[in-house]
């Protein structure tokens, strides 16, 4: 089982339905209900359960109701993604560094709650 966080779209998308293909069970998280959704009848496709838990990974409290949730609704936790993150898509010699300041603001906070939440059932199984 496998919780893939950043999974409404690109390459977490991609990465969720790779692993319901290889017949893992799969938890969605991102902040994009509709867009979860989405993937979420991707991976059904294959004939493995999606659990889609609509998450900010920056929250610690969200990203720990994520893992509760998905251990009891899917079992125990093989493996993380941890895919979330921002973008801003522009040419790089137009970027400001207000813009290298939004995207370290938001990207670095969300790096830590997922990976320290998930470590006790991780390290239980």
């Amino acid at each position: 089982m496998a919780i893939v966080t950043g999974a409404s779209r690109g390459l977490g998308r991609a990465m969720a339905v790779a692993f319901a293909a290889a017949g893992a069970h799969v938890a969605l998280a991102a902040r994009s209900k509709p867009d979860l959704e989405e993937t979420a009848q991707q991976v059904e496709r294959h004939g493995v359960r999606a659990l889609v838990v609509t998450t900010d990974v920056s929250r610690y409290d969200e990203v720990e109701a994520l893992v509760a949730r998905t251990v009891e609704a899917l079992g125990p936790l093989d493996v993380l993604v941890n895919n979330s993150g921002i973008a801003r898509t522009m040419p790089l010699a137009e970027a400001t560094p207000d813009d290298w300041r939004a995207l370290l603001r938001r990207g670095r906070p969300s790096l830590a709650p997922p990976t320290e939440a998930p470590a006790l059932p991780l390290a239980a199984s």
